[in-house]
């Protein structure tokens, strides 16, 4: 993976983080420090500690439901029970087997008639779910729907829930407080003139609550906290940047927000300001955080930086994911998971920046007809009962455990030249395969391809030219490449006879490939044109890096199976579950 040098090492010659206050100011070679905006607090209380679960891990089970592209509703666990939600679908499996609970609706012909667009919440008995017509509240035993709230302009953020009620924001600007039990509008402050709800603004990104407060940030840029009991507006203040992403993330006494390019710190009780840092690039999601408040933010450039709760550095160098980040990493322990385009999930150790797995995630379908060629993680991932839960949007809930079984070695395919081929061996001359495993994922570390015995190297980054003889590994998709070009010496041109192209590499748990090839050259045949191979596509990040996910787009459209286990080696799920 490729790595940048620590921002605020001492030893950095330039520093990639840069407080706002000292962008331009700061001479060459200087500790780069975070601006305070006020006297610097004391540490933050830790926040409750995430259940730890440390990598490389393994597929356990795979459950296949409705296709719904970029879809950014996470599931949630309670009671052994897993609960998300895949457009106009419900499901609830189990959360050590993956065996169906319940799905709503149940008919297999039905559907929900809205979209679930915002994460799951369950509370109690109760599964909230947010959709274009208001907020549903499902039975978490048994799936029936218990009431339907209507917002005729849609639900905007995902609902949070107290014991007794569940607040939800409409596309409207207003915040609603409802009851739990009876699906109504609570009454007092909260539905004073006649008129449901508050007036909030236009929210842009899901709300947080600490103490019995709710911290919401609106599209022009103020950040609101609103005491749940009654509705009234303790305090605002207005952010400065760019707000799509900008949930609060709480760790004790300590509140962090990103806009744009700026990661802030923010007194809990007051919302002052503490400090801000610049970025080099715009976040591509809120901030997580472990126990002791460190957070921990992704990129759109694909970098990942921790910083302490005084916006200190915690690691040497920053670390680059292979693929564009789209949900918010998550905290287990000593392990931070993020999730990408392309089934791309990186396991990094907190403590030093070490990526200690990568995996990706390979795509399923009900339907035979239907299987995507890639598939996107836009939800939040979850870890929970020792498992890692990730929900990818073709509709498939993968579980990932420490302890699950894989004996199973890498696969190849799509070998090029084909065994047996006879081609013209001038160059260019053009190598291809497609390597995979879907139990624990490619160990990239213990990847080699050769030519007539001689190792070729890998180029890390696809994009740069080859100054020497060297291939491609393209995790998005599997495919090895390698061509041959002129000016490489003796290997520009493959000389007449037999010739053998050969792939190593282990998975995760030690299982090795070992997989050869042969085909023949003769310059007396006419030159071929190169392959025109598979590359990523599905919805996937452009040429020009940029990438902006819209729920229920890319890939094939959605289809009405109603989902199944899907094995572990096999693309496809199981038969649709009644």
């Amino acid at each position: 993976m490729t790595l940048r040098r620590n921002p605020f090492a001492p030893y950095a010659p330039m520093a990639r983080l840069l407080p706002c206050a000292m962008l331009l100011a700061l001479p060459h070679g200087a500790f780069a420090q975070p601006v305070p905006a006020s006297v610097p607090d004391e540490a933050p209380a830790a926040s409750p500690a995430s259940p730890s679960l440390n990598a490389p891990l393994s597929v356990s089970w795979k459950f296949t439901g409705q296709y719904f592209g970029n879809n950014p509703s996470s599931p949630t666990v309670q009671n052994g029970v897993v609960f998300f939600a895949t457009g106009t679908r419900l499901y609830a499996v189990d959360a050590v087997t993956g065996a169906q609970k319940w799905r709503y609706p149940a008919d297999q012909g039905s559907q929900l008639p809205t979209t679930v667009q915002t994460n799951l919440v369950v509370n109690g008995d109760l599964v909230y779910v947010g959709g274009g017509d208001g907020l549903y509240a499902f039975g978490a035993t048994d799936g029936q729907l218990k009431w339907h709230y209507s917002i005729p302009s849609g639900v905007a953020t995902a609902p949070a829930a107290t014991e007794s009620a569940v607040y939800v924001t409409g596309q409207n600007g207003r915040l609603y407080a409802i009851s739990s039990k009876t699906g109504e509008s609570l009454g007092g402050s909260w539905n004073a003139g006649g008129h449901a709800g508050i007036e909030v603004g236009d929210i842009v990104s899901d709300p947080s609550i600490a103490n019995n407060i709710m911290f919401l940030v609106t599209s022009n840029q103020i950040l609101r906290a609103v005491d749940l009991a009654t509705g009234v507006q303790k305090y605002s203040y207005r952010l400065d940047g760019e707000t799509s992403v900008a949930t609060p993330a709480i760790s004790g006494e300590s509140m962090y927000i990103v806009m744009g390019n700026v990661l802030a710190s923010y007194r809990l009780s007051t919302g002052q300001r503490r400090w801000f840092l610049r970025l080099y690039d715009t976040a591509a999601a809120p901030p997580a955080l472990d126990a002791a408040g460190n957070a921990y933010i992704v990129t759109s450039d694909r970098y990942v930086y921790a910083v302490n709760d005084q916006g200190k550095s915690l690691w040497r160098q920053s670390v680059r994911v292979p693929e564009q980040p789209l949900a918010r990493p998550i905290v287990a322990g000593s392990t931070l998971y993020v999730t990408s385009a392309f089934g791309g999930i990186t396991a990094i150790n907190t403590a030093t920046g070490a990526i200690t797995w990568n995996y990706n995630v390979q795509p399923s379908s009900t339907s035979a007809s239907t299987v995507p060629t890639s598939t996107n993680i836009s939800a939040a991932p979850l870890v929970a009962l020792g498992t890692l839960f990730v929900l990818s949007d073709d509709g498939a809930l993968t579980a990932f455990r420490k302890d699950a079984s894989d004996s199973l070695a890498p696969m190849a395919t799509d070998f090029y030249p084909v065994q047996g081929d006879a081609l013209n061996g001038r160059a260019p001359f053009h190598f291809g395969a497609k390597v995979y495993d879907e139990g624990s994922g490619l160990n990239l570390s213990t990847l080699h391809f050769q030519v007539d015995g001689k190792e070729i190297a890998r180029r890390i980054d696809s994009s740069e030219a080859p100054d020497k003889a060297s291939f491609v590994f393209e995790a998005a998709t599997g495919l090895i490449t390698y061509d041959t070009v002129e000016g490489e010496g003796r290997t520009s041109e493959l000389k007449n006879g037999h010739h053998t192209a050969a792939i190593m590499i282990q998975d995760w748990n030690g299982n090795a490939l070992n997989k050869s090839w042969s085909f023949t050259t003769d310059d007396t045949l006419p030159q071929r044109q190169r392959p025109n191979r598979a590359t990523t596509n599905g919805g996937a990040p452009g040429s020009n890096g940029s990438y902006t996910p819209q729920p229920g787009t890319s890939g094939p459209g959605q289809n009405s199976g109603g989902g199944g286990r899907g094995g572990r080696r096999g693309r496809r799920g199981g038969a649709p579950a009644d």
